[in-house]
């Protein structure tokens, strides 16, 4: 009798164990998805003289931990910080150092953090850092000369198919502009700033301003942005600085702009509706599907648009669109109910044109882009970006990163708030009827 209980009591509690092993299998996610999952882990290193890297590094820190992907740990002026194996448990550094002395052993684990697969981003005086150390010099990719004063200097983006400027266009910035010496031939320059200065060294050239290189197995990202706090605020340092951290630590970079907000969750109609008043149709079939706002005529030659609840009135839009040939579509800005709008050209097919104006429903003035061919990517995403502002409006448009037109009214038209919408046209040839217009990624800056 003893026996068999003791022989119960085992198998009971081999079985309660195996169940309890089981849960806990089931409810564990696979190690593939928690590392998707887990945040980026930063070294933010600040230090040196003459910048007031404290302050820098507040604005810095505050910049990745608000954008909510990071795990970041400050660490400031202690180059021992460098030394192996300290930086193991890091995916990426983000150094800013004025000047200042670096030691073999610092400067060698460094290098060998970086060129064992994990990344650095270096800002301003990054390039500024140990004067005089050739190996750092050729490291970062360049070193700096000097700058003119303090002031808005214009930076021209000049490799547009790069994940890190993708959908960005030309910029103005407020900032100390870094006169840069090249050191490494092999940088890929991603902007540059035209020195102006006679008194300057490489006067009227386009210096390059941001770049990125290999080296060894890892990535570094250089951007001569950042004298001080208020520059390290501004939305187009924040961009390269959130989108440069993820890519030197090997993760997808989003199409992320910041100072724009989202108005297009990917996943419901949430703050878009169909407008059944429209001269096209009965306003089309429209779905999301894959992330991204799917149009087409339905039933066939019954078009329509897919216009957001909200109105808006001065505002800078971005926008993907991946219409497939034989669409007639646009983007409508400051739209009514019932269409009348500026629209932005998405007219894929033969007699067509992308990029361009035309008053929908308020004149039907036609205002085409000659530059759309040239910077049109066929069966891709293609990022479109407008401004819109004044009343009449003036309205600019860029697509992927290159200028297509500017337009100016001389009258009002319609309401100076409308919607946002997205098009299918009615009627058309047998390919527009099958024919699908697809958006995504619409972000929004009130002006």
């Amino acid at each position: 009798m003893t026996r068999r209980i003791s022989i119960s009591w085992t198998v009971g509690r081999f079985l309660l164990a195996a169940v309890i092993l089981l849960a806990a299998i089931a409810i564990s996610p696979p190690s593939s998805v928690a590392e998707e999952n887990a945040k980026t882990k930063v070294l933010l290193f600040v230090g040196g003289t003459i910048h007031d890297h404290k302050a820098i590094g507040n604005v810095v820190e505050k910049n990745l931990n608000d954008f909510g992907q990071f795990e970041v740990t400050k660490i400031e002026d202690d180059l021992n910080c460098l030394v192996s194996p300290k930086l193991d448990p890091y995916d990426v550094i983000v150094f800013y150092y004025t000047i200042g002395k670096i030691t073999p052993e610092q400067k060698k684990g460094l290098l060998d953090f970086v060129s064992s697969g994990k990344g650095y981003v270096g800002f301003h005086s990054a390039a500024d850092s140990f004067r005089g150390d050739e190996e750092y010099r050729k490291f970062v990719g360049g070193h700096f000369v000097s700058h003119p004063a303090y002031r808005k200097f214009p930076v021209k983006i000049v490799d547009k198919e790069n994940p890190l400027t993708r959908g960005l266009i030309d910029f103005d910035i407020i900032d100390e502009q870094y006169i840069i010496q090249q050191d490494d031939p092999d940088i890929r320059v991603l902007a540059t700033a035209y020195q102006k200065e006679e008194r300057l060294p490489l006067y009227g050239k386009d210096v390059p301003i941001v770049w990125t290189k290999s080296f060894g197995k890892g990535r570094l990202f250089y951007a001569g942005f950042g004298h001080d706090a208020k520059a390290c605020r501004q939305d187009i340092f924040k961009t390269f600085l959130i989108r440069a951290t993820l890519w030197a630590a090997g993760k997808p970079v989003p199409d992320y702009v910041c100072g724009f907000t989202p108005i297009f969750d990917g996943k419901t109609d949430s703050g878009w509706h169909v407008s059944r008043s429209t001269g096209h149709g009965t306003g089309g079939k429209w779905v999301i599907e894959n992330g991204a706002i799917v149009g087409q005529q339905n039933p066939p030659r019954q078009g329509g648009i897919f216009i957001t609840d909200k109105k808006y009135g001065d505002f800078e839009l971005i926008i993907e669109a991946k219409p497939e040939w034989g669409v007639d579509s646009g983007i409508f800005l400051r739209s009514t109910e019932t269409g009348k709008a500026y629209q932005v050209l998405v007219d894929y097919h033969g007699s067509g044109n992308v990029g361009g104006i035309y008053g929908e429903g308020i004149g039907g003035f036609y205002f085409p882009s000659k530059q759309y061919p040239a910077a049109w990517k066929k069966d891709d995403w293609n990022i479109f970006r407008v401004k819109i502002s004044g009343q009449p409006p003036k309205i600019t448009v860029w697509m992927n990163g290159v200028h297509m037109v500017d337009y100016e009214d001389d009258k009002v038209r319609i309401p100076e708030k409308g919607g946002i919408a997205v098009q299918v046209h009615g009627g058309g040839p047998e390919e527009g009827i099958k024919a699908r217009a697809i958006y995504r990624n619409v972000q929004i800056k009130s002006l």
